[in-house]
C-alpha cells in the first residue's frame, strides 16, 4: 500500500429520478485510489467514535491513510477522507 492517500475527488450531485426519498436523490461521488464511491446522507453511516493513546500513535497514522472502520459498498474509508464526506451529509458530525 501507498504511504501517501489516495486521490480524492468529489462531484458535483447526481440526481436519480427512481428513488423516491429526497435524501436518496441527492448523490455524491467520489473517487479513491482509482475507485468510484458513490453516497449519500442515507448509506454513509454514523461515524464511529475513536480513541487513540499516546502509545497508540502509530495505529492512528495508518488508520489515517488505511483504515476501514467505515465502509461503503463494501470499500473501506480512511479517516482521512471523512471530513469531506460528512460535511455534506452531517456537518456537525
Amino acid at each position: 500500500m501507498s504511504s501517501q492517500p489516495g486521490k480524492l475527488i468529489a462531484s458535483n450531485d447526481v440526481r436519480n429520478d427512481s428513488a423516491s426519498s429526497e435524501a436518496a436523490l441527492l448523490m455524491k461521488t467520489i473517487t479513491i485510489d482509482g475507485i468510484s464511491i458513490q453516497y449519500n446522507a442515507t448509506n454513509l453511516p454514523k461515524p464511529p467514535v475513536l480513541s487513540y493513546k499516546v502509545n497508540q500513535l502509530e495505529k492512528l497514522l495508518y488508520d489515517w491513510d488505511h483504515s476501514s472502520k467505515i465502509m461503503i459498498n463494501g470499500v473501506g474509508i480512511s479517516i482521512c477522507y471523512w471530513k469531506k464526506m460528512y460535511s455534506w451529509t452531517r456537518p456537525k458530525a
